[in-house]
């Protein structure tokens, strides 16, 4: 996983409340390839944070809105992390990423080993 000095600048610029920056490291911690969590539920959030189910709704409302995250369709439990922020992957990836977050779109990226199956 590569996190810019950028990001953790701007983190502590934006003075985020320390709950929304615990559920934004658990998400960063969570995506296993490229800017995506799979299956992560409010409740295991919470439970990993200290925090409430409500509270996490919160966080990932104002991280949505401060573009560090977006959100899959609800329910989905699938939450895309900003890859100018943080990124698990190749560069090539990480470009293909980036250009179709500015677009405005979200990015699954499957690993390269699972696309030539």
């Amino acid at each position: 996983m590569v996190i810019a000095i950028d990001t953790l600048r701007l983190l502590r610029k934006r003075n985020l409340p320390k709950d929304t920056v615990r559920v934004l490291w658990f998400i960063w911690e969570s995506v296993e390839f490229g800017n995506v969590t799979i299956g992560t539920l409010n409740t295991e959030i919470a439970s990993a944070c200290g925090v409430t189910t409500r509270r996490v709704s919160s966080c990932l409302n104002e991280l949505a809105e401060q573009d560090f995250i977006r959100r899959g369709h609800k329910g989905s439990g699938i939450i895309y992390a900003n890859p100018n922020h943080a990124f698990r992957g190749i560069a090539v990836d990480q470009r293909k990423a980036v250009e179709t977050w500015s677009k405005g779109e979200a990015l699954q990226l499957v690993p390269r080993r699972k696309r030539q199956a």
